[in-house]
């Protein structure tokens, strides 16, 4: 549910010819390790200050929007003791970072 409500965004956001760029590595920090998930477009992207606010129940910017699918995310991640958080876009576009614990670190 987490990425089908991203990468809808994201879908949403690129034009025809967008780009939608997805990683997944290991981060070993002293408090543990994580599953780092980085999810990126070149699409229209977020303004600087909505950025909070894109997880907030109900917010939306979209015509045909409920404004649950984020927030919905970041429940779910949270439940799972991780973290999602929108990142700025060097060029143009949108990234989120999504970290979750190791099944041995929760």
């Amino acid at each position: 549910q987490v990425f089908l409500n991203i990468l809808r965004n994201a879908f949403e956001a690129v034009e025809e010819k967008g780009k939608i760029n997805i990683s997944l590595s290991l981060l070993k920090e002293q408090e543990g390790s994580k599953i780092r998930v980085f999810i990126s477009d070149n699409g229209c992207g977020i303004p600087e200050e909505n950025r909070e606010t894109i997880f907030e129940p109900f917010y939306t910017t979209k015509a045909s929007g409920i404004g649950l699918g984020l927030p919905i995310a970041r429940k779910i991640i949270e439940q799972h003791r991780g973290t999602i958080r929108v990142k700025e876009n060097a060029a143009q576009g949108t990234s989120f970072e999504i970290l979750i614990p190791t099944e041995e670190e929760r």
